[in-house]
């Protein structure tokens, strides 16, 4: 999200008249007044947030890609798939791990990517490969840092988390066009899908472009996701994982009508476990 306290300002009337589908919308703006958004209180407080980019030192010539990501063991790294478009292969990838400071994280490699419509047609299951927006990193070695520890997968239902308050936290590209040096994170209510549908309706979207596996969250003041915050973590309890980071939605109307989308874990707990167990 953005450094200091102006999240996200940014314009979004160079969108204004483009024709911008559900899973295309992109985040571009926030409350430059909002004291919800903070950086972290200190450097190592969520330490499950890495940073995920191309290495352009090793592959220059690779398109770039800023992502976030959510630590769900020692190995592995969950974050959406649309952040690896352009033919980007597990080993152009580094992940930035250990600080709520870019500058101090440490490195990691990354070995394979599971993605979750291919391991859909592996088991036989029906799945959306644009909308189940899923995978799964699996880093070259363990995390050795003394004080880190995953984040842990909740077990509660969607219908269990509505009106939940909940934490939302990425590294979020600055006005400038670059990645916030500093993680980011504010607090966001988890709206109910009537409500969300609600939204979306009065925003002459079609409101069955709700995933059944997406997850909507607002504030007021609102608090609006940027690019570079996809695959970061919707959390409770300090290091309680619901959700990750997708977009928001629609893209074409002022922040305060807008909401966060994320895609919710509890529809994808087989492919989880199944890929930390094997990889």
């Amino acid at each position: 999200m953005w450094l200091t306290q102006h999240l996200l300002i940014f314009v979004h009337l160079l969108f204004l008249h483009k024709e911008i589908g559900f899973a295309n919308c992109e985040a571009l703006i926030g409350d430059p007044n909002d004291n919800n958004v903070r950086e972290t209180y200190y450097e190592t407080e969520f330490p499950f947030i890495p940073y995920i980019r191309v290495d352009m030192k090793k592959y220059p010539l690779v398109p770039m890609i800023e992502c976030s990501g959510t630590l769900i063991s020692k190995k592995h790294v969950l974050t959406v798939e649309h952040c690896f478009e352009n033919h980007i292969l597990p080993r152009h990838l580094e992940v930035l791990i250990g600080s709520s400071q870019l500058e101090n994280c440490q490195s990691y490699g990354v070995e394979s990517r599971a993605i979750y419509y291919d391991w859909c047609l592996k088991n036989r299951k029906s799945c959306d490969p644009e909308r189940d927006d899923i995978t799964i990193l699996t880093l070259t070695k363990k995390v050795g840092l003394w004080f880190f520890k995953p984040i842990i997968l909740s077990t509660k239902t969607d219908e269990e988390v509505y009106g939940m308050s909940v934490r939302v936290a990425g590294w979020g590209i600055t006005p400038g066009n670059h990645v916030s040096p500093t993680l980011r994170t504010a607090s966001v209510t988890i709206l109910s899908r009537d409500e969300c549908k609600t939204i979306l309706r009065n925003n002459h979207m079609d409101e069955n472009s709700l995933y059944y596996s997406y997850l909507c969250t607002k504030a007021d003041p609102f608090v609006i996701l940027t690019k570079g915050d996809s695959g970061g973590p919707v959390f409770y309890k300090g290091n309680r994982l619901l959700a990750i980071n997708r977009n928001i939605c629609p893209s074409f109307v002022p922040s305060c009508n807008q909401v966060n989308m994320h895609i919710g874990i509890d529809h994808y707990r087989e492919f989880i476990m199944e890929t930390m167990e094997s990889s």
